[in-house]
């Protein structure tokens, strides 16, 4: 249960509120809908004996007006000295959830009023503006954190495991390349020998080749040079076997084809 401590002095018929100093309240009171508290009023200038005699209540609403629905009401209240403890329990009423509707907060005033004994009529009446705020739904799931600018150590190692898998491979698709220019593959490489392009074009059948179907190609020439890709040369299967037509390019001895 919360605690509201104030002081109340009547100055010209007006309620001022202050703390220890009796200097104003830097800002009214806070109630908390649906929050229990307890209303400490010290009242200056009024001896124990005259605020025993009395019966006192608190209410508040929105404003001071007669017909104005009240918001919340003390459930009871205790006198020691010149200081008034009010307790409010019910602090989320129909009216007061109306009143605040989607609202965050609302101004509100507090009122209290004491009544001499055997009178019908309050004599003291005490009035000063308040704030209650409206409260959401604490349920739900915990809102989705903001990821991190940086890589966790879990994160850093998948990407050099993945890093390295991949620098493998590429260092032994290299050495396949290069273990296939040196011709570390002899049985499948075949030497292009000039007197056998004709009109530019290198043929061989299947069984010349030493293959029974189609396979991957790679022309090096002279200087160890892949050619494949060269755009005027054109490499095709046939029915029959391979051709390579040159073009316009000089075959000399050194050109050879490697199968794989």
């Amino acid at each position: 249960m919360e605690n509201i401590k104030i002081k109340l002095a009547k100055n010209n018929g007006s309620t001022l509120t202050g703390g220890d100093n009796r200097k104003s309240l830097p800002m009214p009171p806070v109630i908390t809908r649906g929050v229990a508290f307890i209303l400490e009023a010290e009242l200056d200038g009024v001896n124990g004996e005259d605020a025993g005699s009395r019966v006192w209540s608190a209410v508040a609403a929105q404003d001071f007006k007669a017909k104005t629905p009240v918001l919340l009401r003390s459930s009871s209240y205790i006198v020691d000295g010149n200081t008034l403890f009010f307790t409010f329990e019910g602090v989320d009423t129909v009216p007061l959830a109306a009143a605040l509707g989607d609202r965050p907060k609302l101004p509100i005033g507090i009122e209290i009023t004491g009544i001499p004994a055997g009178k019908s009529e309050p004599d003291t009446v005490y009035q000063f503006s308040a704030i209650i705020h409206n409260r959401r739904d604490i349920g739900g799931s915990p809102p989705e954190p903001v990821q991190p600018d940086f890589y966790r150590k879990t994160q850093v190692d998948a990407l050099v495991k993945t890093a390295l898998a991949t620098a493998n491979n590429a260092l032994k698709a290299s050495a396949e390349a290069l273990a296939l220019v040196n011709g570390s593959l002899a049985s499948r490489s075949v030497p292009i020998i000039s007197d056998e392009v004709q009109n530019g074009v290198w043929a061989k059948g299947f069984s010349d080749l030493d293959i029974d179907r189609e396979c991957m190609v790679q022309l090096i020439n002279p200087d160890g040079l892949i050619c494949t890709e060269d755009p005027l040369i054109i490499v095709r299967w046939t029915a029959v076997g391979l051709e390579v037509d040159f073009g316009q390019i000089e075959i000399m001895d050194g050109w050879k084809a490697v199968l794989s």
